[in-house]
């Protein structure tokens, strides 16, 4: 029928044993957070959708969802919400961290107000989310937190600084915490995405478009068609929000989950050849690519 969606990774005909799973996603306004709520609630999870704007979420809680307002920089919101879910339901199962943003531009030109933000969401608010919950799922003896890095934690682009920077510092962050916290039942999960069809280019776009006379224009331009064509697209090299929500969930109710998936089965071979490559002629190879 028209407007259903087919089922992935068999999320429809499991979502019975998930009816009593309970799911807290961040940043689900639009991409890959809003695609993890559609899957999760097929596969039948009681799941709450979050965002800064909770009037982007009306379809969300029409089609089951629980929803609530949340900036993860909020300390206030933070509380809040992770409070109401405990109360409602006396248990939080998975805690998917996906709320966050791309800052672009040249190293010697981000300020340091820029950095802070970028900082105070793609890893401040993540790690605050994450000591919320994990009390609670000590208690339960049983949890996971799923955290949505990037490739860009594994590899580094020009412009890209303190973006990467943030998620190279979430990919240390659940090395540790996967340590600490496996003796409680609590499992740590990291999904690194390679090119998701999303606008993370638009924000990216932004701290690209410099002055005519700064010394990284010409730099900025080239990497700014680079970036546009990427997201063009769907290609070998790209995947849709809906098929990285599929591997979201499969983490979240996988019985021995692993500690990293990374999609496409490009992002894959990059990850795998990256340590390989000699830094020197992997900026040589960078600059082919960027010109």
């Amino acid at each position: 029928m028209k407007g259903e969606r087919t089922p992935v990774y068999g999320l429809a005909m499991s979502s019975q044993k998930n009816v009593d799973r309970v799911v807290l996603v961040t940043g689900c306004s639009t991409g890959i957070g809003r695609s993890c709520v559609e899957a999760f609630l097929l596969a039948g999870c009681k799941t709450i959708a979050t965002a800064r704007n909770v009037s982007t979420l009306q379809d969300l809680e029409r089609r089951g969802a629980q929803v609530a307002q949340l900036d993860v920089t909020n300390d206030e919101h933070r509380r809040k919400v992770v409070g109401d879910i405990l109360q409602r339901h006396g248990r939080l199962d998975v805690l998917v961290n996906n709320a966050g943003y791309p800052e672009y531009g040249p190293f010697e030109e981000i300020d340091l107000d820029r950095w802070r933000a970028q900082f105070e969401t793609n890893v401040f608010g993540l790690v605050a989310m994450s000591q919320l919950v994990v009390p609670a799922m000590r208690a339960h003896k049983s949890g996971r937190i799923i955290n949505i890095s990037s490739i860009g934690g594994i590899v580094t682009l020009p412009l890209g600084s303190a973006y990467h920077a943030s998620k190279w510092a979430v990919e240390a962050l659940s090395d540790v915490a996967r340590f600490e916290l496996k003796p409680f039942g609590i499992d740590v999960v990291v999904i690194e995405p390679g090119v998701v069809l999303t606008n993370f280019e638009q924000p990216a776009q932004k701290g690209l478009a410099l002055d005519s006379d700064s010394p990284y224009a010409s730099l900025a331009a080239k990497f700014s068609v680079l970036l546009n064509r990427s997201y063009a697209k769907k290609t070998f090299n790209s995947i849709s929000p809906d098929t990285l929500a599929a591997v979201v969930v499969k983490a979240a109710t996988a019985r021995r989950p692993r500690a990293r998936y990374i999609a496409p089965v490009s992002a894959k071979t990059l990850a795998f050849m990256r340590p390989l490559i000699p830094d020197r002629l992997f900026d040589a190879i960078l600059r082919t690519q960027i010109r």
